[in-house]
């Protein structure tokens, strides 16, 4: 077995014959660093009870299954359509929690830090004295915070570390040697601190200099999800028993867990001033440091193995300079695939795709295709410079082994300040070129024509009429077409009048405006006014194509006539897919196509929607009132303000409107989280 070498936030000897000036070099105080969180006792966030059976029985955490107890199950927090994943603890066994803990207490005037996951206090003299990050292999996470008296040989340190199995295998026998004691007492009943059980050692010793050292080590009774052992120590010299018993029961008092899924995990570090914030994954290295051209950081681990990987935090470069370049440098031929999406309410793109560099030895090389690139890029710009990136770069064994990019890109926070801005039209323009070079559809920045909304004399005019058999049409009109271009092409569905009426003025200036200036408020607003026009069906694919739920809603069923059934119907007949007829069935139950729509859904076995008689209305119309959604909705656009926009998301943070209202919070230059 390897032994164990307390290093010096471990070692009260250490501590106490350290140098004179504390290690400050982190800059820690209760209000910088880590943004506090709220002081919650870890029973309230995740309830959960211990089985004595097992524990009597030595069930190993790792192995006990969901039956012998709740354990912690880190929660998923995905980016839409991006399969992004936060940093999470990845393997090892679990944590069994007690539902009795009491809830932290804070002693007045006491100074508050977050480290590992674990909220605590200690008094407001204590100074910060070592903090080791980096999770390896064989070190664990440790933190020591220290009130020494260098002329008396008097002190009391209060330190926090995470193990893995050999150092905690090896830590009672470090203690023995340490402080030259035959063995520690250990209590006989684990103790419980924030909601984990501890078993409790003492150990007393004199040491040279005339020093007694008294050490109380508490060893958690189970490992985290991350392979890590929970311990904490508190060592004194030469101290009063009195007032080291205070501050040792306040110091465990204050602890709690803020976040379980944190727990046993390294200290996010900031990066560009706390613009964005990473941890360094376990058994990872910083590398490379910080590059003074592009402020940029280097994360490694596994190099020489086939699971070697990279990550990269930058700045991508000025806004002039910046996408263009990064996407032609960074990547062999192009990326692969360009996706959108949030983190923490700030808008990015996903590029993927073979590296133009890979790894090969811990050395950059252009060989190999067994490596895959995954830079998020912001689409919200610094002043001045261009947009933030995290890139992964890893071989494909690893990404569908113990790796993915979620597991990376995911846990990234990001922090823009207030004058941060929507990158300019230098930077989109080429992400642009990158996904009309695949092939993509492509969004348009306010105030640009989209191609895909252009106006026109007249509505989109019917597909071109082919002959066919009309014995099952009922719709006395020109020749009818059929559907034509795919393989897999059902049968021939009737089509619309060739000949349809000209689109009300209106409607063709409305149009011809949006399509100048496409705004997701002004293809609303058409819509609203014209939801079934000429071009209501583009209107709401361009919104759909932004992720946006377009309004559904339609007229009343004695305002359509057959010129809007018929254009409907052509719409379908030019593609038609399930949801369309779903559609065209909803809207026109009883349409002239209604029966032939649902024959083509039975006939592939879909069971078509139920139909209900058309009842005519009698007497005033009356209108239902709206729902909750809309009411607040209504109430936040006519104010239209962020502050109004965040109070109904609040309410309704998957509301109907909740993504127009992230757009609209937006367009206020603020970033809703998804």
């Amino acid at each position: 077995m390897k032994r164990f070498h307390p290093s010096p936030s471990l070692t009260a000897l250490a501590l106490i014959l350290a140098a004179t000036q504390p290690a400050t070099a982190q800059d820690l105080t209760a209000d910088s660093y880590i943004p506090q969180e709220p002081l919650v006792p870890l029973h309230e966030l995740i309830p959960s009870e211990l089985d004595e059976d097992a524990a009597a029985e030595g069930v190993d955490a790792t192995t006990a299954d969901e039956g012998d107890g709740d354990f912690i199950d880190p929660p998923v927090i995905a980016l839409p359509d991006l399969d992004l994943l936060p940093i999470a603890p990845s393997q090892g066994g679990a944590v069994a929690l007690d539902p009795d803990a009491p809830e932290a207490v804070i002693p007045e005037g006491w100074q508050v830090f977050n480290h590992f996951g674990l909220s605590f206090a200690v008094p407001a003299d204590f100074t910060l004295q070592d903090l080791q990050n980096e999770l390896y292999d064989d070190e664990g996470l440790a933190t020591s915070y220290a009130r020494i008296d260098q002329a008396t040989f008097t002190g009391l340190a209060l330190m926090i570390a995470f193990f893995p199995d050999e150092m905690a295998s090896g830590f009672l026998d470090a203690m023995i040697e340490e402080f030259q004691i035959d063995a520690p007492e250990t209590r006989d009943e684990p103790v419980q601190i924030a909601g984990l059980r501890f078993v409790e050692h003492r150990a007393t010793g004199e040491v040279e200099g005339g020093m007694t050292i008294h050490v109380r080590a508490l060893m958690g009774e189970m490992r985290l999800q991350n392979g890590r052992w929970p311990a904490i120590m508190m060592v004194r010299s030469n101290m009063d028993p009195e007032v080291a018993d205070d501050v040792e029961a306040g110091f465990l008092a204050s602890l709690s867990i803020p976040d379980p899924a944190l727990l046993g995990l390294p200290d996010p570090e900031p990066f560009r001033d706390g613009l964005m914030t990473y941890r360094i994954l376990p058994g990872w290295r910083s590398s490379g440091g910080i590059s003074p051209d592009f402020e940029q950081i280097r994360l490694s681990g596994g190099y020489g193995t086939p699971t070697q990987a990279r990550i990269e935090l930058g700045d991508v470069g000025t806004e002039d300079w910046s996408m263009r370049n990064f996407i032609e440098y960074e990547f062999r031929t192009g990326p692969d695939a360009i996706s959108e999406g949030v983190q923490d309410g700030v808008p990015v793109w996903i590029f993927e795709g073979q590296p133009a560099f890979t790894l090969s030895g811990g050395q950059r090389t252009t060989e190999g295709d067994a490596w895959r690139r995954y830079s998020m890029v912001t689409q919200v710009c610094l002043p001045e410079r261009g947009p933030l990136a995290a890139t992964l770069i890893t071989t494909e064994d690893r990404i569908t082994s113990d790796l993915t990019p979620g597991a990376v890109l995911g846990g990234l926070r990001l922090h823009f300040p207030p004058e941060a801005t929507p990158c300019p039209a230098t930077v989109t323009e080429a992400v642009t070129e990158a996904m009309l070079a695949l092939g993509m559809p492509v969004a348009v920045a306010p105030g640009e024509p989209d191609p895909d909304l252009q106006p026109s004399d007249g509505p989109a005019p019917p597909p071109p009429p082919v002959a066919v058999d009309q014995a099952d049409s009922t719709d006395a009109t020109p020749p009818p077409v059929v559907v034509t271009g795919k393989p897999d092409t059902p049968e021939p569905l009737d089509p619309a009048p060739a000949d349809l009426p000209p689109t009300p003025d209106p409607e063709a200036e409305a149009w011809a405006q949006l399509s100048t200036a496409p705004t997701v408020d002004g293809t609303y607003a058409y819509l609203r006014s014209w939801p079934d026009g000429a071009h209501a069906a583009q209107a709401r694919d361009w919104l759909q194509a932004r992720g946006i739920v377009p309004p559904g809603a339609a007229p009343a069923r004695s305002a359509i006539g057959p010129t809007q059934d018929a254009e409907a119907w052509a719409r379908i007949a030019a593609e038609p897919t399930v949801d369309a007829v779903f559609a065209y069935l909803r809207d026109w139950p009883d349409g002239a196509h209604a029966a032939q729509a649902r024959d083509w859904l039975q006939a592939r076995g879909i069971v078509p929607p139920a139909t209900a008689p058309i009842q005519e209305p009698t007497g005033d119309i009356v209108s239902p009132p709206p729902s909750d959604d809309e009411f607040a909705f209504a109430q936040a656009n006519s104010v239209d303000t962020a502050e109004a926009y965040w109070t109904y998301l609040k309410a309704f943070p998957m509301g109907r409107f909740a993504q127009l209202a992230r757009f609209r919070l937006a367009r206020l230059g603020v970033f809703a989280p998804h």
